[in-house]
């Protein structure tokens, strides 16, 4: 039915509770009541109920003909067009009951100044901030932050694990208290998750700069060693172990490429420089190389990288110039080795 229906069967009920209802709309009225009053009958919780009142209506404005479908051939449109109305609103109010009570369960609740969402199903929750930022919930987990989000402050207090794609706004950086750490950015996506059993907490960016501090016992960032406060960027990640005196830098477990970049064919290198070879994986990865011994740009390389995860990309490239490499919050730092015999996944020349 359409709005010019409701808005009818609202001026009805109107008209009926002034006493102004002729004939025909008392008995459609009153119909509508005694459904809504019989026990056998849950219109507010139960989908199939509104059938019931709806047989009840038929059934009453047609028992002066001895059937429902009387209705239809009685030109009476007056007797079937209310009624109708009547289940249209019994439709919504139980559309209504549903969407109330699945924001009771898993929308925001407000207490006092402060704003909590918790996912209470079993499946990631979708929450979209005030900022338009989106935060994506695991099961079991909640986000807390302030009514005025966005106006001052961008702080999410945040239980448990989620993914977060923040909107940018540099006059307004957006904060995540998780636990012992706070991560601060400026727009971009990362994850923050806790270790069920050790107990450590990661922050992995997807892409962007993020900054992770550790938090003393006064809840406010640590002023130490650069250990304990880190800058990451894409495909890197920063580790927090409770009781350890510092922030642990290293690779995400499965570093992905850049959103956009296509490396089809990117990763087949034929007697090609070192250098060239970093600037392909930092574009490709976002990640910042910087090599010890600079002579080693020189170094010729022939491997195929393809189908490979970057860790093991770096790996198949450090045997064949005899190096190694470490990862800290400025990138990957390769170290050692020189120019050699090519080892690891070579292609052979055309």
């Amino acid at each position: 039915m359409g709005s010019n229906t409701t808005e009818g069967f609202l001026k009805m009920l109107a008209r009926f509770r002034r006493g102004k209802s002729d004939a025909n709309e008392s008995e459609a009225m009153e119909t509508w009541y005694e459904a809504l009053d019989d026990p056998d009958i849950d219109v507010s919780r139960k989908p199939g109920e509104h059938e019931k009142v709806w047989m009840k209506i038929i059934e009453r404005t047609a028992s002066d003909q001895g059937r429902p479908d009387a209705v239809h051939r009685s030109g009476n449109r007056f007797r079937y067009f209310y009624p109708a109305a009547a289940v249209l609103v019994l439709v919504c109010g139980f559309a209504w009951f549903q969407l109330s009570k699945n924001l009771k369960e898993n929308g925001p609740a407000t207490s006092g100044t402060s704003v909590v969402q918790q996912n209470r199903t079993e499946s990631p929750l979708r929450v979209v901030l005030p900022d338009r930022s989106i935060v994506t919930l695991d099961p079991g987990s909640r986000i807390e932050y302030e009514a005025d989000f966005n106006k001052v402050t961008r702080t999410v207090l945040l239980t448990g694990d989620a993914f977060f794609s923040v909107t940018k706004n540099r006059n307004i950086p957006f904060i995540v208290r998780a636990g012992a750490i706070l991560t601060r950015v400026l727009g971009t996506e990362f994850s923050i998750r806790k270790n069920s059993s050790g107990g450590a907490t990661q922050v992995e960016v997807i892409s962007g700069k993020v900054e992770v501090a550790m938090l003393g016992k006064d809840g406010q960032p640590v002023a130490g060693r650069e250990t304990q406060r880190v800058i990451i960027t894409a495909n890197l990640k920063a580790t927090y172990q409770p009781g350890k005196p510092e922030l642990v830098v290293g690779l995400v477990e499965t570093p992905k490429p850049v959103a956009g970049i296509r490396t089809d064919d990117m990763f087949l290198f034929n007697d090609r420089p070192l250098a060239e070879v970093i600037t392909v994986l930092e574009k490709s990865y976002g990640v910042e190389i910087r090599v010890e011994n600079r002579e080693l740009l020189n170094c010729p390389v022939t491997a195929d990288l393809s189908d490979e995860d970057l860790s093991t990309q770096l790996d198949i490239v450090m045997s064949a110039l005899n190096a190694h490499f470490t990862v800290d919050q400025a990138g990957i730092y390769i170290s050692g080795g020189g120019c050699g015999p090519v080892s690891g996944r070579v292609v052979p020349n055309q």
